[in-house]
């Protein structure tokens, strides 16, 4: 467990040492880019609680909350634009029983090329460091994200977006007992859409894969949607939604495939006669399959 605790805290140290790298390298070829005027703002917070009466015996909460934002681009804002914050969170509570100490720091970085295109690709870095403390029971963890944007825009063809995201998390637990855990994830999701006269249509596809450490656990799904959807004037419309959803589960003790499907048809008519009528229709039509085993984890399943 020490082991897993040590590697993670080692991955939080060289991911830290690589994004200072990145910005610092970010920061000196911007300012050799000619960097537009730079947009800055924030808050600054403090927040007192205090609960009398009950048997809690009247706890005293501090908060202290400071935010910066930017924003700026390099060149032309047509070309590039950079937004980012940085975010820093300390309090402390009181009562007659226990002490609680916690910090948090936080930032984000967000990188915008031909925003006002048709085809603008975003690309962002979130990353949260939580240290709290509380009856000889100190808890750290770390949350790191990043991730892109792509879109497409088109009139003959339709709408495009492909979005990428993966991220991890580490905590660490020191009692008595040192506890430490692992996360990671990864998701990607593509989505298009495209109207042919009264005819739109719709396709969106996610793939996400989840895995965790201690105990070892490792979730993979894939959903797929496919939308229809018609107007027949002001009076008629039609749509139909059908869905695919697959998902594997991979533990120490045992492994399970699950499919589930559904499709969806919902008519709506409204007809001109002097009285108001409203007719509606709809079909449902949906199962699922599922297989379990028992499996050691890491075979493939």
């Amino acid at each position: 467990m020490k082991a897993i605790s040590d590697n993670s805290i080692s991955r939080v140290r060289l991911w830290c040492a690589i994004t200072l790298g990145l910005l610092a390298s970010l920061v000196w070829q911007a300012a050799a880019a000619q960097l537009g005027p730079i947009d800055t703002g924030g808050y600054a917070e403090y927040r007192f609680d205090h609960i009398s009466g009950g048997n809690a015996g009247s706890p005293v909460a501090h908060r202290f909350a400071l935010r910066s934002d930017f924003a700026t681009y390099v060149w032309r804002p047509w070309l590039l634009t950079a937004s980012g914050g940085l975010n820093v969170v300390y309090g402390t509570s009181d009562s007659a029983t226990t002490s609680r100490e916690s910090t948090s720091l936080g930032g984000n970085l967000r990188l915008d090329f031909l925003p006002r295109s048709r085809f603008p690709l975003s690309v962002y870095f979130r990353d949260t460091d939580e240290d709290s403390e509380a009856a000889s029971v100190r808890t750290s963890g770390a949350t790191r994200q990043y991730g892109f944007t792509q879109q497409l825009h088109t009139e003959r063809f339709g709408r495009y977006n492909l979005d990428w995201q993966r991220g991890e998390s580490s905590s660490l637990s020191e009692t008595s007992i040192l506890v430490g855990r692992h996360r990671r994830f990864e998701r990607a999701e593509l989505s298009a859409d495209k109207s042919v006269g009264a005819h739109r249509f719709g396709l969106t596809s996610r793939f996400l894969d989840l895995s965790s450490d201690s105990p070892n656990s490792n979730t993979e799904s894939v959903r797929h949607t496919l939308r229809h959807n018609f107007r027949g004037g002001t009076n008629f419309t039609w749509r139909n939604d059908a869905f695919l959803n697959d998902e594997t589960q991979t533990n120490e003790i045992f492994w399970s495939d699950r499919r589930y499907y559904q499709f969806n048809s919902i008519l709506t008519w409204i007809p001109e006669t002097r009285r108001r009528l409203l007719v509606t229709g709809r079909g449902l039509l949906q199962g699922s399959e599922s297989k379990t085993s028992t499996s050691d984890f890491g075979q493939t399943s």
